[in-house]
């Protein structure tokens, strides 16, 4: 950013995990816990969110798991950043939150997005995350990992 402000103010965090999704809001303290289901995100944290130009949600790359919130963040006009889990996880125990609990995941993340201001995800159509997938195989099979 030339000047250094976030066009963001307001910083949520998402912690990912196969069923559930832990979320957090960087102003409060509370953290909230649902399914990772269409309808729970669509009521539970988009509904939350009352000025979706000045949200950007902050989660941790944890592959399929996100791929529902992340579609629906797109479709709602919500900017997402999908950050290196490593580089949270250094983040937290500079400030102090070492620990690995669910309660304090979400809170990281969310400080996370306000001092790092991390890039916005691009929405990719369809075709090329289909596109992504292939090419990431073949990268993993070339590396013998598959």
């Amino acid at each position: 950013m030339m000047n250094g402000q976030s066009p963001f103010s307001e910083f949520v965090g998402v912690d990912v995990s196969q069923g559930k999704l832990d979320f957090a809001f960087a102003d409060g303290q509370e953290t909230l816990s649902i399914d990772n289901a269409q309808q729970q995100i669509v009521a539970e944290l988009i509904g939350r969110i009352k000025n979706p130009q000045g949200t950007i949600v902050v989660m941790e790359a944890t592959g399929d798991n996100a791929e529902l919130l992340v579609t629906l963040l797109h479709q709602h006009n919500i900017a997402v950043a999908v950050v290196n889990p490593r580089r949270v996880r250094a983040f937290a125990a500079r400030i102090g939150k070492g620990a690995k609990t669910d309660p304090i995941d979400p809170r990281v993340i969310a400080y996370y997005g306000q001092v790092v201001q991390p890039a916005v995800q691009v929405f990719r159509s369809e075709d090329e995350k289909k596109l992504q997938s292939v090419i990431d195989r073949r990268r993993r099979a070339a590396a013998g990992w598959i």
